[in-house]
This record gives C-alpha cells, sequence and structure tokens, in this order.
C-alpha cells in the first residue's frame, strides 16, 4: 500500500531555555535554603564548633552568614581562633567585634592570623580601647613596629612594655620616648630599664627624672650607672635631701 502523504517523524516539544534555567535556579536556591537552615539549627543546638570544624564541606553556604550566626549565638572567639577555616569575611570586622567585646586578649593571641595589611590597624584598635597589655608577647607578629605605636602605647600607660621591647621598634628617637615616659609618669619603668640605654644617655635620664621629681626612683636603681656617674648622681640625690631637710 502507497500512501500518497509522507510520514513525518513526531517532534519533541520545544525546550524553552529560560524556563528551565529557571526551575534549575528555584531548586538550586531551595537546596542552599535548607542547607542554611540546617547548619544553623545545628548552631542553635549548640554544635557550633562542630559547624566550624566541618566548614571544608559547607562551602555552599556563605560563610559570612554562618559567621554571623556563630557570633550571634557567642561562637566569637571560636570564629576567631578558626579564621583560616573561613573564606570571605572581613578580618577586621571580626577583630573589632571581639575587642569591642572586651577581648582583646583572644585578637592579640591571633594576631599572626590576620593579613600583614590588617594588622596595624587592629593593634591601634586594640590600644585605644584600653587593652594594650594584651600585645604583650606579640609585637612580634606587627609589621612596622614604630615611633608612633611606641608613643600610643606609652599614652595608654603601657610604657613598661615597649621599654621590654626596645629593640623590636623601628625608628625610634631616644629623647622622644624618654621625654614621653617621664610625661606619663613611667618614671620608674624607665629608671627599672636603664640597661637598655647607653651608658651616656643613662646618666642624662636620670638628670630627667631628678628634675621630674623621681629622684627616688634613681636611687633604686643606681647599680645600673658606671662608677664614676653613679658618685656623681648620688651627690645630686644627697643635695635633693639635704634641701627637703631644711
Amino acid at each position: 500500500m502507497k500512501f500518497k502523504e509522507k510520514l513525518s517523524s513526531p517532534q519533541p516539544p520545544e525546550i524553552k531555555v529560560e524556563e528551565v534555567k529557571e526551575e534549575t535556579d528555584a531548586d538550586l536556591e531551595n537546596y542552599l535554603e535548607r542547607e542554611r537552615e540546617f547548619i544553623f539549627q545545628l548552631i542553635d543546638e549548640g554544635e557550633g564548633r562542630a559547624v566550624i570544624e566541618n566548614l571544608a564541606m559547607l562551602a555552599s553556604v556563605n560563610h559570612r552568614a554562618i559567621a554571623q550566626k556563630l557570633f550571634d549565638s557567642g561562637y566569637g572567639l571560636s570564629v576567631l581562633n578558626n579564621l583560616d577555616k573561613f573564606s570571605g569575611l572581613n578580618g577586621r570586622e571580626i577583630a573589632s567585634r571581639v575587642i569591642e567585646a572586651g577581648a582583646g586578649w583572644a585578637v592579640g593571641d591571633n594576631l599572626d592570623k590576620f593579613p600583614e595589611a590588617d594588622r596595624r590597624p587592629i593593634v591601634l584598635k586594640i590600644i585605644d580601647s584600653g587593652q594594650s597589655w594584651a600585645l604583650d608577647g606579640h609585637l612580634d607578629t606587627i609589621p612596622d613596629l614604630d615611633q608612633d605605636i611606641a608613643l600610643k602605647l606609652i599614652e595608654a600607660g603601657n610604657g613598661e612594655l615597649v621599654l621590654k621591647n626596645l629593640d623590636k621598634f623601628s625608628g625610634l628617637d631616644d629623647d622622644t620616648i624618654i621625654d614621653k615616659l617621664i610625661e606619663a609618669h613611667e618614671g620608674w619603668a624607665l629608671a627599672n630599664h636603664l640597661d637598655q640605654f647607653s651608658a651616656a644617655k643613662r646618666k642624662a635620664i636620670a638628670l630627667k627624672l631628678i628634675k621630674a621629681h623621681e629622684s627616688e626612683a634613681v636611687a633604686k636603681n643606681l647599680d645600673k650607672f658606671s662608677d664614676a656617674d653613679r658618685k656623681k648622681i648620688e651627690h645630686q640625690l644627697n643635695d635633693i635631701k639635704s634641701d627637703t631637710t631644711k
């Protein structure tokens, strides 16, 4: 039997690419939302540290959102201690939140985890917050440790930290540092660390301290002077004592 009409093969329905893309995007968004809700539920149930330990398997969920949830749930220090496990976080923002919460010590302990470009502003934030003591033992991790930071530490009442680490600072002017310490009433700290300065400079410091009415601090540190200088300083101290008893 012959057909007069030419039979045609059935045609597949037209695929609308935009509709498929929208459906795929919606499915992905729903999946990510379910995963995010699951992660947040774990954090709410006290499993914040477990979430942090498994961050590598949670790359599909925005780490900033996870970090925010962890902070809000009391895991801020855990976030700080595991900065290297997160991606896309603003290091300065994290540090600021921890410092403002009064835990500058934790930021100091983790300074080496921040990019070098972020460390100086973070250090200044710690000093300005009145937590400069948190930097003790961590000055080696601060790039460009200069006179500006030294002066800020002295102004914050931590001249002792500067004096113990004079060799770690660059571009220091001894006289500027000495005058700032005396001005900040850090005479005792200065006298206790006279051995950080040259013999000639020690004598000059002693005279400045005596003039600033810090003669007792000098008297308690006479062993740090050469024999010749010690005799001259003792003579001046005796003169002062005589004047006060008249």
